[in-house]
């Protein structure tokens, strides 16, 4: 329960609606390094080498490949990359062999979706939409499961058993490498929330998380259907988010705006697979800004202080509307 309650904090300041600051739809969140996060959160690592599985055209077998990419091929001058709709990958780690079923996120960009990048000199580059390689589904043959996984450059994501969470993501010295697909696995401590464990470079700011906790889901809806009419407690919500990655983030991804979005975007979808299932909301984003040249405020090691900076930063420069702005940071607070 106590897990619980931690991951449920957790995911209320990446929406922006942590005690805080009662900033209400503005959060912080620090980073830091891989390896000290990680050595804290999970237990085991291994590097493996995931395969793809596809369907033979007209056959029911599947074949496996090491080409792990999931782009459509045929109209190269199209104005954005698409991804198949479906797709499946074996994992096999920790003794066990994992087949990850994913279907395409389609609710994770909204229609009106934007990305921008602020250059030298206060030089803004705009585009509408954005590559869209995140998918959500389960492991084969286990109900209580479920995965989420970007593809843009080799798997990252995580996907949770029922028993442990699994981190995935590619090895640093692989990112560059068409022909090599080594990846990491980090496993869970047992019967942690899976929430608990999304990529360990978010750290919680540093205070008393409050006091709840999250019911199991059968007995939480009894309870509420005496409070709440019963299609607004079946309705599913939606959550609009903004993402602005700073410069530090910018520079932990390799000064690539494209690495930096394709990541944040990758937590994004990783926090809307638990929210789609433990509270019937999705988060939807509408916009990801990231700071190219250096960042637009001062960002301070206090969060409130960066926070209060942070929401003048939205109040004066921001114009997209929505529910929660969201800034990701690699200052460690």
């Amino acid at each position: 329960m106590q897990a619980a309650a931690a991951a449920s904090f957790w995911l209320l300041c990446v929406l922006g609606t942590c005690p805080l600051a009662r900033c209400g739809r503005a959060g912080v969140a620090s980073l830091k390094g891989l390896e000290r996060g990680k050595e804290n959160r999970f237990l085991e690592r291994q590097s493996i080498i995931p395969l793809r599985l596809i369907y033979r055209l007209g056959g029911e077998d599947e074949t496996q490949h090491n080409q792990l990419d999931t782009r459509v091929r045929g109209d190269p001058g199209g104005p954005q990359l698409t991804h198949v709709d479906k797709a499946s990958f074996r994992v096999d780690a920790f003794g066990t062999s994992f087949v990850l079923d994913v279907l395409l996120n389609h609710e994770l960009l909204s229609s009106g979706y934007v990305e921008r990048q602020i250059e030298h000199g206060g030089k803004v580059v705009e585009n509408k939409g954005g590559e869209h390689c995140y998918y959500q589904g389960q492991i084969r043959g286990n109900p209580v499961s479920f995965v989420a996984l970007s593809t843009c450059h080799g798997l990252h994501g995580m996907f949770y058993d029922g028993n442990h969470t699994y981190l995935i993501e590619p090895e640093e010295n692989e990112k560059s490498q068409e022909s090599s697909h080594c990846h990491s696995v980090y496993k869970s401590r047992q019967f942690e929330f899976p929430l608990d464990d999304l990529p360990s470079e978010f750290q919680r700011v540093n205070i008393t998380p409050p006091q709840f906790i999250l019911k199991p889901r059968l007995k939480r809806r009894k309870r509420q259907l005496l409070r709440f009419p019963r299609n607004v407690e079946e309705e599913t919500k939606y959550i609009e988010l903004m993402i602005v990655n700073d410069h530090l983030m910018f520079k932990k991804h390799r000064l690539s705006v494209v690495y930096t979005n394709t990541y944040a975007k990758s937590v994004v979808n990783m926090a809307d697979v638990i929210y789609k299932d433990q509270l019937k909301t999705r988060i939807v984003l509408v916009a990801m800004e990231t700071w190219a040249a250096d960042n637009k405020f001062a960002i301070s090691e206090n969060p409130l202080i960066t926070l209060r900076e942070f929401m003048k930063y939205r109040r004066d420069f921001i114009k997209e509307k929505a529910d929660a702005v969201h800034l990701f940071s690699y200052v460690t607070f």
